[in-house]
């Protein structure tokens, strides 16, 4: 059964690394590619005899086109291969995007067993509950972002936390980068704020630490915030070494204040020196 539309969440697009892979042409391509796929008499791919074909028919440049199944096919978004009739783009993970046509479903029952005491007898009684009527308990979420009363913050993140993430992600500044998140969420619409922070927070982490590895960490992300000239006449890093201090400081359990007091102060003991 072919989908009757296309599951699309605007949050998780919005904020998915495909903004950091495509630019806006390319992401509007692949949004089409996608629905050619929903039609297709294979659904799931299709096919096309031709670039300049497929751009008429999405009326845009056969260059767009182009560049949108490379970087898709480098992402892995798409995979493309040829027949006698063309070529033929397949849409990975094509299970995530599809949504059959909605169905009512009717809440499960759940058969409990009650003891109910008589006068004469214990007597066993079926009772059906339907689950949606059973109160959960409430899961609270630790970690919160405070937007709307007062002081724009954090709430809730310890310092072991930023220990545990500092050790985890050593490529990144893990207070600078808090309160990035902090500016850009107070940025956008309440909405689409976050219901798991903690997990927000690690991926905005895992990100940077990637582009870090990857050579393209953004200088507002380095560690030591001073990209362009850190090496001394004497060959001493100064970025280097701070990210190492910062790393030595996490693992014995100082809190942030202690840690940029610990390293400034080692910073400081370097007899002056310009940079090179």
């Amino acid at each position: 059964m072919k989908p009757l539309f296309i599951k699309w969440y605007p949050s998780q697009w919005l904020h998915s690394t495909a903004r950091d892979e495509m630019n806006a042409a390319e992401r509007a391509t692949f949004h089409d590619f996608v629905c050619l796929a929903a039609i297709s008499m294979t659904t799931g791919s299709f096919k096309f005899a031709s670039v300049e074909g497929l751009s008429r028919t999405l009326n845009t440049e056969a260059s767009i086109i182009e560049n949108t199944i490379k970087v898709c096919v480098e992402k892995r978004r798409i995979s493309v291969s040829e027949d006698v009739e063309g070529s033929i783009i397949r849409i990975l993970k094509w299970e995530t995007y599809q949504s059959l046509a909605p169905v009512n479903i009717k809440p499960k029952k759940r058969r409990i067993k009650v003891n109910v005491k008589t006068d004469s007898s214990l007597s066993d009684l079926d009772i059906n509950i339907p689950s949606s009527s059973i109160k959960k308990k409430d899961k609270k979420e630790s970690i919160r972002l405070i937007l709307d009363d007062g002081e724009k913050r954090w709430e809730g993140i310890s310092d072991d936390d930023k220990i545990l993430w500092r050790k985890t992600y050593g490529r990144v500044d893990v207070d600078f980068t808090l309160q990035e998140m902090i500016s850009y969420w107070d940025a956008q619409p309440r909405s689409t704020l976050k219901l798991n922070w903690k997990r927000a927070i690690v991926n905005r982490f895992k990100w940077i630490q990637d582009h870090a590895k990857a050579g393209n960490l953004p200088e507002s992300q380095d560690v030591g915030r001073n990209t362009k000239k850190t090496v001394r006449k004497d060959g001493v890093d100064t970025y280097a070494l701070a990210a190492q201090l910062r790393e030595k400081y996490s693992y014995q359990g100082m809190s942030d204040e202690e840690i940029q007091d610990a390293v400034a102060a080692e910073i400081n003991k370097l007899k002056p020196m310009d940079i090179t």
